[in-house]
C-alpha cells in the first residue's frame, strides 16, 4: 500500500461531502494520472486506490521478471522491465504536478517521498481494501483530517486567473 501527500497538507484534491470524495479540479488530475499509471508500466496492476482531500492511498502490484508470485504465473518470456515503486511514484507525481502547475495551481507540490507497507498474503490485503474504500466514509476520524474548505473546486466558477 502507498500513501504521499500534498507538500502542505491542504484540501487540493477537493472535499468529503456525505462520505463521498467530491474532486477539485486537481483531485481529478491526481484522479486521472493515478488510473494511467499501468499504460506507462505495464507491469504495474492497480488494485483498490483513493484520492482523498490531502492524500493519496493506493495498493500497486508490480509483475516482476521471472515469476508473479501473487498470482504464480511465470513471467519469463514477457518483454516487461522490471521498475521500481519508487519510479513509478515519482513519474505519477512529476505528470501530475506537471499538469496542475500548468492548469489549475503553479505552486503546487508533492511532498518529497512516501509511505509504503507490502502486503504479504490475502487477509491484510482485504483489510488494506476495505480501509481505503472506507477512507472517505471515515474521514473526519482519519488521522490525516484537518478540518479545511477545498482551496479549489470542480464547480467553482472562477476564472483561473483568480484561483489559488
Amino acid at each position: 500500500m502507498i500513501l504521499f501527500r500534498n507538500k502542505y497538507r491542504e484540501h487540493f484534491f477537493g472535499c468529503i461531502e456525505n462520505g463521498t470524495m467530491q474532486f477539485s479540479e486537481i483531485g481529478q488530475i491526481a484522479d486521472e494520472f493515478w488510473r494511467e499509471i499501468p499504460q506507462h508500466f505495464p507491469n504495474v496492476q492497480l488494485d483498490e486506490f483513493v484520492v482523498m482531500p490531502n492524500h493519496v492511498h493506493g495498493i500497486i502490484q508490480i509483475v516482476t521478471h521471472g515469476r508473479d508470485a501473487i498470482n504464480r504465473v511465470s513471467t519469463e518470456n514477457s518483454k516487461i522491465k522490471n521498475v521500481s515503486l519508487s519510479t513509478i511514484i515519482r513519474w505519477y507525481k512529476g505528470r501530475s504536478t506537471f499538469e496542475i502547475r500548468k492548469s489549475v495551481f503553479s505552486h503546487f507540490a508533492w511532498q518529497p517521498r512516501f509511505h509504503d507497507h507490502i502486503i504479504r498474503d490475502d487477509e491484510p490485503l482485504d483489510k488494506i481494501r476495505l480501509y481505503i474504500q472506507q477512507n472517505p466514509t471515515n474521514w473526519e476520524i482519519d488521522e490525516l483530517f484537518q478540518p479545511q474548505v477545498p482551496v479549489v473546486r470542480a464547480s467553482d466558477s472562477l476564472p483561473k486567473s483568480q484561483r489559488i
